[in-house]
């Protein structure tokens, strides 16, 4: 036998290429995936040049070392990052894992140069230069080189910073003319970049990404994509005060409310009595994300942004004071939620609508902004008077009277939101109802004008008319006797449920503080970092739960009725029911992209989806082949949407029972019986009084060949 040998594996250098073909796939993509690098590195601004063969990608992020280069960068699919998971100094969750940035970089050209510097001491600056055409040229990716250089002077970078990174790429392998490229790669990365406004300084929570292009109209496209979440908003509130003569007399405040559907915003001046501030001005957006939103976001993207980013906060001088925001409730809001208040301390009488409070929005809803100006305060001020001042931690500022003054201004304009939002609703209601004649109005209204003509038609004739009058008559009495019972089940539920929303708002302001706590562990050693990381995990579980009581958490889910886009709406159900689906497979691909479910609240269509879901996944504990798939048909001017899944099936010509109170049908192993959801026999019953509500029949039909059940929703499509 011949003595052994070991040999090694060569890397075909096609390999790379069909890699960042399949893994990158698209050259905007492949210039996100370096920004997402430029966001791990811990930079605060990114900054990306294109021109007609060139691009450079530059941040001022903590660099890259010798070995850190050697390392990680000349090692295609490192998997440090799926290691590490947290960035070095601002613990940002890592946003990649399979050294995708070298294919990205190989994908978008053939020639790179990489400058970078490390924010360690007494750092060098590397520059290293690979041609890519070696590789075919070699046949080899083993036998591809770097050259690599040393300064010992470190590199300027951006924002003038002596530490970062920078890649050029030329000789590029995409045309970079059409401005459309631009505009997708914002849609890639807007949800990396952190929303504070222009005058700020820059923090340690601040990630900026700036463009710039030598093509016509590339820049516009990518500034107007990567700011489209901001632009989404249901209303916004901008004030500024007019300060007092001197401090203690009277302020005024002005506030400007538009509404997006308004071309021109609502005005009122407000009186702020004894008044110790001289410098105060805020922008304030309301968001209600559901239904699809502009610039083709996901609304889930967009709640997870606001909910990231979202609360009010303020500036001193560009100065962000980092205990205003979400984690503190400094206006009150959440507690007035708590506590269910209807009326406002702060408005006067004639601005006050009834239960026009209980439309303040959360603070997960709010995107704000508060001007102050603690130095200009403080050299206006009279001896011995009370002014904006920050607090020697200055991280906050002093509970002072003119403190009072900024909170009450800032809580006035949003009481005034609240209130002209009711009142918008109402009138909302009022117009529907005008258009919409009562049923008991119309038959009485036929019943008379059968009265009127019965002398002029054959007796036998009217007579069968009259029957047919009485007959409705009589079907309304025993619908409206059957809806008086169905009310009374809603009362228990909805009973439940005001405990559920109370119990979930207390949560949310728990998981903030737990949240607060797992940050200050992460920070004191290694260890705790490792137990942070624990308790984010868990956090993270308790906020995917929540999402399920989401539609009832936000007043306008529960109110505002509209045509909702079926395919947008059902992925957002899906994720709300992710919880208690199990990894449940869930396809909803064959819904039809245009296709609109009948007038109905988001909290109506999350209950009929919810209870479906929650229901098939029920029929498939003890199934060893677990999927839903959700579709959609539309003929003979109706529209369908078909819910199936392998469960236990059922007997069609019974399945009308199923929609009846307590009914069950489905049978649970007693060892899997803790893992069914709901179990009281009331979801069918809920999913068929929304259906007699909104305009919509649904009923079991005989299912597809791969599916065991099939619930079928179907309307009449000529319906606006």
């Amino acid at each position: 036998m011949s003595p052994t040998e070991r040999i090694p594996f060569d890397v075909d250098a096609a390999l790379l290429r069909e890699l960042g073909e399949r893994l990158v796939g698209r050259a905007d993509i492949a210039v996100a995936e370096l920004v997402k690098n430029s966001y791990d590195a811990d930079a605060s601004l990114v900054s990306i040049e294109i021109g007609r063969d060139e691009i450079v990608v530059e941040d001022n992020g903590h660099g890259m070392s010798d070995v850190e280069f050697r390392t990680f960068w000349m090692r295609i699919g490192s998997p440090h990052k799926f290691q590490q998971r947290h960035s070095k100094k601002k613990r940002r969750p890592l946003t990649g894992s399979k050294g995708v940035g070298r294919l990205a970089v190989q994908f978008l050209g053939s020639s790179v140069e990489v400058t970078t510097t490390s924010a360690e001491p007494r750092s060098v600056e590397l520059k290293a230069t690979v041609d890519w055409t070696q590789a075919e040229t070699k046949k080899d990716l083993t036998k591809v080189v770097a050259v690599l250089e040393t300064s010992a002077a470190p590199g300027r970078y951006c924002d003038g910073s002596r530490h970062g990174t920078r890649i050029t790429i030329k000789r590029l392998a995409h045309d970079w003319t059409d401005p459309e490229r631009a505009r997708s790669l914002a849609s890639e990365i807007w949800q990396l970049r952190s929303p504070e406004p222009a005058s700020a300084r820059r923090t340690d929570e601040t990630f900026d990404i700036q463009l710039s292009s030598v093509i016509p109209k590339a820049q516009e496209e990518f500034q107007k994509q990567l700011l489209a979440p901001l632009d989404i908003w249901h209303a916004i509130l901008q004030g500024e005060l007019t300060p007092p003569r001197k401090g203690g007399d009277q302020g005024e405040l002005q506030v400007n409310l538009r509404f997006r559907e308004q071309s021109r915003p609502q005005q009122h001046t407000f009186s702020v009595p004894r008044c110790f501030l001289r410098n105060l001005r805020f922008e304030i957006r309301v968001y209600s994300l559901f239904g699809r939103q502009p610039a083709a976001i996901a609304v889930s993207n967009a709640r997870e942004y606001i909910t990231q980013h979202g609360g009010i906060k303020i500036y001193d001088s560009g100065f962000r004071l980092p205990y205003y925001g979400l984690e503190h409730d400094w206006l009150d809001i959440e507690v007035d939620h708590s506590h269910r208040k209807s009326e406002s301390q702060l408005l006067p009488s004639n601005l006050q609508v009834p239960g026009g409070l209980s439309n303040v929005p959360t603070q997960t809803r709010l995107l704000g902004y508060v001007y102050v100006n603690t130095g200009q305060e403080a050299a206006t001020a009279a001896p011995g008077e009370d002014y904006l001042q920050i607090q020697v931690t200055r991280d906050r500022l002093v509970d002072n009277a003119a403190y009072q003054n900024l909170k009450s201004c800032v809580r006035t304009a949003i009481d005034w939101y609240a209130m002209r939002e009711t009142l918008r609703r109402l009138q909302e209601v009022e117009e529907e109802v005008a258009i919409r004649p009562r049923r008991e109005e119309q038959v009485r209204s036929v019943a008379q004008i059968l009265a009127r003509h019965a002398p002029e038609l054959p007796k036998r004739q009217a007579d069968e008319i009259k029957r047919e009058i009485e007959a409705v008559v009589d079907h309304q009495a025993a619908t409206q006797e059957l809806l008086g019972q169905n009310l009374n089940l809603l009362g228990a539920l909805a009973t439940a449920g005001m405990f559920a929303l109370a119990f979930e708002h207390e949560i949310a302001r728990q998981l903030t503080a737990l949240e607060v706590l797992s940050g200050r562990i992460r920070s004191s050693s290694k260890m705790s970092a490792e137990l942070s990381d624990e308790l984010d995990r868990w956090i993270r579980r308790v906020r995917q739960t929540r999402s399920i009581f989401s539609s009832l958490s936000d007043e306008e889910s529960r109110r505002k009725r509209q045509r909702f886009n079926a395919k947008s709406a059902v992925e957002q159900f899906v994720a709300q029911a992710e919880p208690f689906l199990g990894g449940i497979e869930v396809n909803f691909e064959a819904i039809d992209d245009e296709l609109k479910l009948p007038a109905g609240t988001f909290a109506d269509w999350s209950a009929v989806f919810q209870n479906a879901l929650a229901n098939a996944a029920n029929a498939m504990i003890d199934k060893r082949v677990r999927k839903i798939g959700i579709s959609s048909e539309q003929s003979g001017g109706r529209a369908f949407i078909l819910i199936q899944d392998t469960g236990s099936g059922v007997d069609l010509q019974d399945s009308e029972k199923l929609f009846e109170p307590f009914a069950r049908k489905t049978v649970i192993s007693q060892e899997r019986r803790s893992l069914s959801i709901g179990g009281t026999g009331l979801g069918l019953t809920i999913v068929r009084m929304i259906s007699k509500n909104l305009g919509f029949d649904v009923s079991f039909v005989k299912p597809g060949r791969a599916f065991a059940t099939c619930l079928k929703i179907a309307w009449q499509e000529n319906t606006r």
